[in-house]
């Protein structure tokens, strides 16, 4: 239609047919674009039957959104209610319309995917007084007469393209009136985990959320997230939502989003949000020994291929800890050796057992559990630990343990007694 200029408080009154509408089409979108403030133009359509008695009118929407929450839809004998959902946006997308009854109990829900410009329609006393089955198979029991609906987008949680149009028809005096939805829109965001850490050589997968005003509930909008980033790409490298822990180091990952606004009188404006969250790339650098895990046999006798005499055996289990002193909760590849501190062989110990085969190899394909955590085991069988008959204390000899943890090395110092062994003096 032509453009058309109006004075401050001005009417005007466009006639469809001369936009050359068919007379037999029973539908239409209408899109008015407008310059001026948002507000100046305040468009109304209206729709009258042949006799020009019987007529509905609605107010246009100003403004599209992936989730609108709607008012009570009224049917009985006297009423009907009509709820549409449009597409108003360039490509197509599947649009979900939701009646609630039941004091919000219950739902009933249509789908369809709508092309550019098309609707979905929700005649709700057809629905109810012919009983038509939703999505799912369920009806809506004859005997409800109200309830409220929602209109969501199922393709766009972020920036959706649904308007939407809702009237009630009164049966009785003739005349619809029409109920306006609210938008759903975001406010605040969050990247989980928060903090977030990985061993290095590791790699793991964040999360974007954004809180949903209308439910209160954190909304994942990872997929509609984009340029995901770090302050250091060489401490860990965040790429499509997925950290790569590089080298040791704490950084800052972000990503953008963009995401409708929940906003006093705005229809969900769209606005960019950046939710970000810490990361560290761990580097193994110490161990501590897990609670309740430690035990030492009493000192017996004992055989050790062609040793015999006196020894214990010590049993415990490690957790990794980072720089930080943080446990590296994933799976890394470990291996250790031990060998005697010079001028300190007090019990002549010649092998001991360590984590591959043969003595002070590897890697031999062995690797802590998911938590970091493993167990090691430290003997000790000495002929110079009986004597007269009977086990003794007699000898110690000084060690050194060095643990080759995914890349990184520990050194712990051994004492082998013959009724103990000490890690780091314990």
């Amino acid at each position: 239609m032509p453009d058309v200029v109006l004075a401050a408080g001005a009417t005007r009154l466009l006639n469809l047919a001369d936009a050359a509408v068919p007379p037999d089409a029973y539908w239409a979108t209408i899109l008015l674009k407008y310059e001026g403030r948002r507000g100046d133009l305040a468009p109304v359509a209206a729709s009258f039957d042949e006799s020009g008695r019987y007529g509905l009118q609605t107010p246009f929407s100003e403004g599209i959104s992936h989730l609108w929450k709607g008012s009570m839809w009224h049917v009985d004998g006297s009423h009907n209610s009509l709820i549409t959902a449009g597409n108003g946006g360039s490509n197509a997308t599947h649009a979900a319309v939701t009646l609630f009854y039941n004091r919000g109990k219950s739902s009933y829900t249509i789908e369809k995917q709508l092309e550019p410009g098309e609707q979905i329609w929700a005649d709700v006393g057809d629905i109810i007084r012919n009983q038509i089955p939703d999505k799912n198979g369920k009806t809506i029991p004859r005997e409800v007469t109200m309830g409220s609906y929602e209109l969501r987008d199922l393709d766009h949680i972020g920036v959706g393209y649904l308007y939407e149009g809702k009237l009630v028809i009164d049966k009785t005096w003739g005349h619809g009136y029409y109920g306006c939805a609210g938008c759903c829109g975001y406010e605040g965001q969050q990247m989980l985990p928060n903090p977030f850490s990985g061993g290095v050589g590791t790699q793991g997968n964040n999360t974007a959320e954004s809180e949903d005003m209308c439910s209160n509930s954190w909304v994942d909008v990872t997929a509609e997230t984009y340029d995901w980033a770090t302050t250091n790409s060489d401490i860990v490298n965040l790429a499509n939502a997925v950290s790569h822990f590089m080298s040791g180091g704490t950084v800052t990952g972000s990503g953008q989003v963009q995401l409708q606004r929940q906003l006093a009188r705005e229809e969900c404006p769209v606005e960019g949000f950046e939710p970000q969250n810490t990361q560290t790339a761990q580097v193994p650098t110490s161990l501590s020994i897990v609670s309740g895990t430690d035990s030492t046999s009493p000192e017996a006798k004992c055989s050790a291929g062609s040793v015999s005499g006196c020894g214990v055996t010590r049993t415990l289990v490690y957790q990794v800890l980072d720089q930080s002193g943080v446990p590296i909760n994933s799976s890394m590849s470990f291996y250790d050796t031990i060998t005697n501190v010079s001028g300190k062989n007090g019990c002549n110990l010649t092998g001991y057992t360590t984590t591959c085969s043969p003595q002070n190899s590897g890697p031999c394909g062995k690797s802590t559990g998911a938590t970091g955590q493993f167990q090691d085991s430290l003997s000790i069988c000495d002929s110079l630990c009986y004597s007269g008959s009977k086990c003794t204390t007699g000898c110690s000899t000084a060690a050194t343990q060095t643990w080759y943890i995914n890349g990184s090395q520990i050194t712990m110092s051994l004492s082998y007694q013959c009724n103990k062994v000490l890690v780091n003096g314990n």
